[in-house]
């Protein structure tokens, strides 16, 4: 709030402490000149200016207990393991001192593994780009194999782009290595090259032309001749 006097009362309190005006208008610049030395701004009240203090204090608490265990984290000590003279000080030189030896190591592990980085860096780009070249022999070959009813049970095995979006590499990296597992595993329909004309994929039969009681064609015509059936 701002700091006001009732004119008529400042007046009539100089007077009665014995101050003789000559006039209304003398009256008028007193108050006036008394009235200009007063604080133009905001001024708090009492019980404002207490809880003012209370808020300070509890905020200097948490600035305090947020920098002790930040110390203790650091020097693996707490406020009450150093001497109460000029405890603040040497707190704070014991963690200038811990940050220092930190900042040493951190420099020292940059010199030696940056380099390393920066080449798993470049084995990450490159293990990247191979697995998207793969994919982009793979994909069709994919959608051509899993649209075949019997190999629909393999779909859910894949990650498939939604429409009008691409893949991300996480789904690039999971086909390709789908892929390449079930190929690895003997499952007919993946025993195919990447580039073989869609027209000429086939999803490889279960088992060999049987006939005559499951005897391949081969096996049947031997049995025949053996047995001189014509």
């Amino acid at each position: 709030m701002k700091l006001m006097l009732d004119k008529d009362k400042t007046i009539s309190t100089l007077k009665g402490a014995g101050v003789v005006f000559a006039d209304d208008k003398t009256a008028d610049a007193a108050f006036v000149a008394i009235e200009s030395m007063l604080p133009t701004g905001e001024v708090f009240s009492e019980q404002e200016v207490d809880d003012k203090v209370k808020e300070l204090r509890e905020e200097n608490k948490d600035r305090r207990q947020a920098f002790d265990t930040l110390a203790e984290k650091l020097t693996g000590k707490k406020r009450d393991d150093y001497d109460k003279d000029n405890r603040n000080q040497v707190i704070l030189d014991d963690v200038n001192t811990k940050l220092t030896e930190a900042q040493t190591k951190v420099a020292a592990y940059d010199e030696k593994y940056a380099p390393m980085e920066e080449e798993l860096k470049t084995y990450r780009t490159k293990a990247e780009t191979g697995y998207r070249t793969e994919w982009e022999k793979l994909s069709e070959t994919v959608t051509s194999i899993i649209t075949v009813d019997e190999n629909a049970k393999y779909k859910d095995r894949f990650v498939l782009p939604e429409e009008g979006k691409e893949l991300d590499f996480e789904g690039i990296q999971k086909n390709v290595d789908t892929f390449k597992e079930l190929k690895e595993l003997g499952v007919p329909a993946f025993q195919v090259e990447s580039n073989t004309p869609p027209e000429e994929r086939k999803t490889p039969s279960k088992s060999k032309e049987t006939n005559h009681k499951g005897r391949t064609k081969e096996e049947f015509d031997k049995w025949r001749a053996e047995n001189q059936i014509y």
